[in-house]
């Protein structure tokens, strides 16, 4: 098998998690989107994320912390609850594998795994 490109990641993705609790942010109609990271949204994070680390797929949480809650803009005086969409997202968010030598089989595992996770054969 050919290896995918980032635009076909996300589509094998996106086709194979039609299912459970998780969702792939929104592409604007007429838009490109360059993918750095391939971010989820799932309730359940922090318990797909260690089903997929005892399943051996490395996982991210980037920006845990949303920006009016960091320290270094403590200063504005924010506080929890200022800003809600930003700090569901900073709880929901998951970063999926995406690198350019990923492939197939890798993904089929990745999907697999995140199956099982949301078919109840993780709990």
């Amino acid at each position: 098998m050919s290896i995918l490109n980032v635009s076909g990641l996300t589509k094998y993705y996106g086709a194979e998690f039609i299912f459970g609790d998780i969702t792939f942010q929104e592409q604007a109609p007429g838009s490109n989107h360059v993918y750095h990271l391939l971010v989820v949204e799932t309730e359940r994070r922090d318990a797909l994320r260690e089903h997929l680390r005892a399943a051996g797929v490395q996982t991210g949480v980037h920006y845990p912390v949303p920006i009016h809650l960091q320290r270094a803009y403590e200063d504005l005086g924010h506080k929890p609850g200022d800003f809600p969409n930003a700090e569901r997202l900073a709880a929901r968010m998951l970063s999926l594998p995406m690198f350019p030598e990923l492939r197939p089989e890798q993904l089929a595992y990745v999907a697999d795994q995140i199956r099982r996770f949301f078919d109840g054969a993780a709990r």
